[in-house]
């Protein structure tokens, strides 16, 4: 599993306060325009996907996850303390990049230098560890648990399916049947 914690840049953007009344509070702003760009929901987007490739490689070899035999490879993220969990678009994001989010919801598509963001199993991603996830993880499983009881694990699960390993969204929906915490919930699986 990939833990997300929180960065430096998070941590930076993060503040406490008393206000008139005497009540405290903790804030977080995450802005695009931020003195600090890795203050912003586009730094916090590279930096997730850079930490999970970086899962798959190591010392410039393939790390983790074997090359594919016949069984299915799933890479779990904890996702609570990105941004708080956030959205499915983020999720979306995060996996396939902008140009995925731009055919469900242009408006939420991320940019960094004028380019749009990619996502960790685009082809244009190109930090150590994207290629080997590309080829060799089937599912990235966005974990958002907030309660711990049974069967909350399964339900707090959002699954991406690798377009570079399923020929179509039928493919990818019979090979999620087989995970063993069902019901699952598979973002790209076309329902």
């Amino acid at each position: 599993m990939v833990r997300l914690s929180e960065t430096q840049a998070v941590k930076h953007a993060t503040g406490s306060s008393v206000d008139a009344n005497g009540i405290p509070w903790t804030g977080r702003i995450l802005r695009t325009n931020a003195e600090d760009r890795r203050q912003s929901q586009e730094g916090e987007t590279l930096k997730a996907v850079a930490r999970i490739c970086q899962k798959c490689e190591s010392k410039g070899r393939p790390h983790k996850f074997p090359a594919l035999d016949g069984a299915y490879h799933a890479m779990l993220v904890d996702f609570r303390t990105f941004m708080n969990g956030r959205d499915i678009y983020d999720r979306i994001h995060v996996a396939l990049g902008a140009d995925a989010v731009a055919s469900v919801a242009p408006q939420y598509r991320l940019f960094w230098n004028q380019r749009p963001i990619t996502g960790v199993f685009g082809n244009e991603t190109n930090v150590r560890g994207a290629a080997q996830v590309r080829e060799r993880v089937h599912f990235l499983g966005f974990v958002r648990e907030r309660v711990y009881g049974p069967g909350e694990f399964a339900a707090a699960t959002q699954f991406i399916a690798n377009p570079h390993l399923f020929a179509d969204a039928p493919a990818a929906r019979a090979a999620i049947a087989t995970w063993p915490l069902q019901p699952t919930h598979l973002i790209n699986g076309g329902d």
